[in-house]
């Protein structure tokens, strides 16, 4: 298939651009920036074309109503009009000034109005460039269209630059995620020592308590002593006659009290001990809460730490895209030289009524 001017244009384009740029945009973005091209260089240097509107009966006013079409293609509405040949077919032609009325209305600058309508008149108009694949498909020179490559240029690259921003405003987000993470380590640790120290408050306790249950256990050895060194003075009595009362029933009972007073520092010695494994008990649930609070700031750490990672990156970014956009302010500059010299000058010529 034959390549028409606008697959032309379009490849020549990507061709001026450095990666990525070229495979950024799509076609109606790629379109969308060559309209606005289009526009900015008819504005300097229009396409000029000749149209025919009908004149008005008994007026000098313009028929417009069947240009409508003619509107959107003109660089500055009916503003774009410069002449009118009226009467037509003459020779020499007879060009006519024109008065610009209002954003739907013209009129010819002559002395007498038309006395019927329909008859033709020329307009000579400044319309936009055209460059498609259909219909007129190009109206640009070769000057012109060089011109409009780099306007196209500039504007693709400075475009792909506005990313830059965006890469700063994610990389600003990553860093203000991770000072956030940050921030919560700081407590997180602050809490893991606040656990451990609980903890040492605990088990500072269990070397009392052992104490405690060590003193109660040492209580026992004597009154078990003593209760068997009163059981073999009362055994001294039995098979004895006593007289008015029973000695060995007395010293029986001193055993026994004794014993009971045994069993008793024994079990407050086993409480000691289970108040010690309860200390010991606390102290290590503290000790699981230090720890997981440190687990906690390790993995708010490991976030700040890909957080900050993605902001370098994004910054790195953004640095050449920098340099891109300085590229495309240079080149846009030229192209505005390009324009100036492109610029037609005004024709101010002043055309007889008569």
């Amino acid at each position: 298939m034959a390549a028409t001017p606008l697959t032309d244009f379009i490849q020549d384009w990507k061709t001026r651009l450095r990666e990525p740029v070229a495979d950024y945009w799509s076609p109606a973005e790629l379109e969308e920036t060559l309209k606005r091209v289009l526009q900015e260089l008819s504005e300097y240097s229009p396409f000029e074309e000749v149209e025919i509107a009908k004149t008005t009966a008994s007026s000098r006013t313009i028929d417009t109503s069947a240009l409508t079409t003619l509107l959107a293609e003109l660089v500055d509405g009916l503003h774009s009009i410069k002449k009118a040949e009226y009467k037509t077919v003459q020779n020499p032609r007879i060009y006519r000034n024109v008065k610009f009325i209002d954003d739907a209305t013209i009129e010819l600058d002559i002395s007498s109005a038309p006395s019927t309508a329909g008859e033709n008149i020329n307009i000579w108009c400044d319309k936009i460039h055209v460059l498609n694949d259909s219909g007129p498909t190009n109206t640009l020179t070769a000057r012109q269209r060089r011109v409009a490559l780099d306007g196209c240029e500039a504007y693709a690259i400075l475009q792909y630059a506005t990313n830059m921003r965006v890469q700063i405003a994610a990389a600003i987000t990553a860093i203000e995620l991770s000072t956030t993470a940050l921030l919560s380590i700081a407590a997180r640790i602050t809490q893991c020592v606040t656990d451990i120290n609980s903890g040492r408050t605990e088990v500072a306790k269990v070397p009392a308590t052992i104490t405690a249950a060590v003193a109660e256990i040492a209580k026992i050895s004597p009154e078990v002593l003593q209760a068997i060194t009163d059981l073999d003075s009362g055994r001294a009595f039995i098979n004895t006659l006593n007289v008015g009362n029973s000695p060995e029933s007395m010293f029986a009972q001193y055993a026994n009290t004794g014993l009971n007073d045994a069993i008793g520092y024994l079990r407050s010695a086993g409480g000691y001990f289970d108040q010690g494994k309860a200390d010991e008990s606390i102290a290590s649930t503290y000790a699981g809460l230090g720890a997981r609070e440190l687990a906690a700031a390790a993995s708010k750490i490991s976030e700040a730490h890909g957080n900050l990672s993605e902001a370098t990156a994004r910054l790195s970014v953004a640095r050449t895209i920098q340099a891109y956009e300085q590229s495309g302010n240079q080149k846009l500059a030229l192209y505005r030289q390009e324009l100036h010299r492109l610029e037609t000058a005004p024709d101010g010529k002043r055309y007889l009524k008569d």
